[in-house]
């Protein structure tokens, strides 16, 4: 890992990371970078926004790193594709984990951003480029492949298998031994019991309004 790096993104995601990885590791960001074509301003927090086209010129790979302030977008592809790029480029892709992170003898791969009071149980394997939010657990034994997106509180169970590019919404709940396969979508608070189909989406039962009003539910003992 390099004392310098750049963050592809400028976004209020790559503003926050820039935060997090100049106070927590240590490393200097010393620019933004996107695609010539989405440049609107020439500057960002203070730093340059650099066409990602003319990065290897500006700052070179052999001594700058890279970091991916990318969404789910195109269920977590563009994400995917930005890493790709980047690593052929010749850039390393390290990982950022907030130190409060816990993890027991896991395997983590490179371009994961794992952020606060996640907990990553005993032998659980990352793979590449995973985003998963704070206060997510992965337990024991866990695998979680590529370019997969986990929202915050996720709740993944023993042994569970999330393949890739999957996106699991808002403290959504994957049981014990379950494989969710290839480009899922799983919505807030949806419990996943069964092994998902590629491609599937995965919604719990809409939250519907009562006619009538909170103050009455309290005075009545119906909640």
């Amino acid at each position: 890992m390099k004392s310098k790096a750049v963050i592809f993104g400028n976004n209020s995601f790559a503003e926050m990371l820039k935060y997090y990885i100049e106070k927590y590791s240590g490393i200097k960001i010393y620019a933004f970078s996107v695609d010539r074509t989405y440049i609107r301003e020439s500057s960002f927090c203070g730093l340059p926004v650099i066409p990602v086209e003319d990065t290897s010129i500006l700052f070179p790979p052999d001594q700058y790193d890279f970091y991916v302030a990318v969404g789910y977008h195109q269920m977590n592809t563009l994400r995917e594709d930005k890493l790709k790029s980047l690593c052929q480029k010749g850039y390393d892709l390290p990982n950022f984990i907030h130190p409060s992170v816990s993890m027991e003898e896991a395997s983590i791969g490179s371009g994961n951003i794992i952020l606060e009071n996640t907990s990553i149980g005993f032998h659980a394997q990352i793979g590449n480029g995973n985003l998963i939010w704070n206060s997510c657990v992965i337990s024991h034994e866990c695998t979680l492949g590529n370019y997969n997106y986990l929202s915050p509180s996720c709740a993944l169970a023993g042994r569970v298998s999330i393949r890739n590019n999957c996106f699991l919404g808002i403290h959504s709940t994957i049981r014990n031994d379950i494989t969710v396969d290839d480009h899922t979508f799983i919505g807030a608070s949806c419990y996943i019991s069964h092994d998902t189909t590629p491609g599937s989406v995965h919604v719990p039962s809409r939250s519907v309004q009562l006619e009538t009003n909170s103050w009455d539910l309290l005075e009545k003992g119906s909640v």
